[in-house]
This record gives structure tokens, sequence and C-alpha cells, in this order.
């Protein structure tokens, strides 16, 4: 699957399953060595960190892609969101050998 396809479908699995509140299947987007990096310098590394965030944040409702390009097998983005209030970030993918992408890097933008 295209990179553009593909985080068509992720971001949209993603809305729902946040709306469902399964934080789990949130955070299977993610590889498992991810880096999430926070707008006040802070991060942490890998899934099961990021789950207990998602566990304590709301639901995100909402996901707009503003700009997203893609060369071979990795692919970035930037998105626009809803989640008790607007956000924005920007996500790095690797695509895996079996053809889907994950994410391996998210970072909180200011704007």
């Amino acid at each position: 699957m295209e990179f553009a396809e593909a985080l068509e479908v992720i971001s949209q699995t993603f809305v729902a399953n946040s709306i469902r509140r399964d934080t789990a299947a949130c955070a299977a987007a993610y590889s498992e060595d991810v880096e999430y990096v926070f707008s006040m310098s802070r991060s942490l590394k890998g899934r099961d960190a990021l789950r207990k965030v998602f566990d304590e944040l709301p639901p995100v409702t909402f996901l707009e892609t503003l700009w997203q390009d893609s060369s071979g097998d990795m692919g970035c983005c930037i998105q626009r969101g809803e989640c008790g209030g607007d956000f924005h970030v920007m996500l790095v993918f690797r695509k895996q050998q079996d053809g889907s992408w994950e994410v391996i890097r998210e970072v909180d933008l200011i704007v």
C-alpha cells in the first residue's frame, strides 16, 4: 500500500479506536521502540509508555493531514487533530517488510 493511502487508513482507524477508548489498538500503529517528543522538551520511548499516555488523554475525535511526503520506505506527515482541544503533530513512518507502515517518531508541534 502506498504511503498516502496507508496514512488515511491509519488515521481513520486511530480515531475510531480512540473514540472506543481502545488505547492498545491506538498504540499498535506505533513501532515497539517509538519515540514521542513532547513540546516541553520531554520525550518517552516505547509503545507501552505511549499507550499509558493515551490512557490519560481524552479521545482523539478528528485527524486531518495538512502535509505528507514519502520516499522509499520512509514517510512523514503533519496532522491537526482534536483531543479536548486542537493539537498538531509531526509523524515519521517506516514501511515494514509486510508492506504496512508504522509510526517510529511523533513530535508535538507548537503552532
